[in-house]
């Protein structure tokens, strides 16, 4: 379901506000750099995997014993890949979200 116009403009000013008042805490809500490390980090475990693969094959017509070690590499990008995948899943705790709610329950006591 679409926002009309009137709920786009509603939810943009909520955004400036939020900006506004607490640009560090809209920075680490925001979309783009919640999930820029595990990017990053499922980058590199899928070109671990592809290494790892291409020289399992490579290496297996030199000595199979050899081919053990791009399959080290290989299983080495899948596991990375996989705890990144999960994270990715997990919703993310810092000291900044204790301090937010802190500060929250702060001001509603007194």
């Amino acid at each position: 379901m679409a926002l009309s116009e009137q709920e786009q403009k509603i939810l943009a000013d909520i955004e400036r506000q939020l900006s506004d008042s607490d640009p560090r805490f809209a920075r680490r809500v925001g979309s783009s750099a919640a999930y820029r490390h595990v990017l990053s980090s499922s980058k590199a475990a899928v070109a671990a995997f592809a290494l790892g693969l291409v020289l399992m094959i490579a290496l297996v017509s030199v000595h199979p014993l050899a081919a053990f070690a791009g399959f080290a590499v290989m299983l080495y990008g899948a596991v990375v890949l996989e705890r990144n995948l999960r994270a990715a899943g997990q919703p993310r705790e810092s000291e900044s979200d204790d301090e937010v709610a802190g500060s929250s329950s702060d001001s509603a006591l007194g």
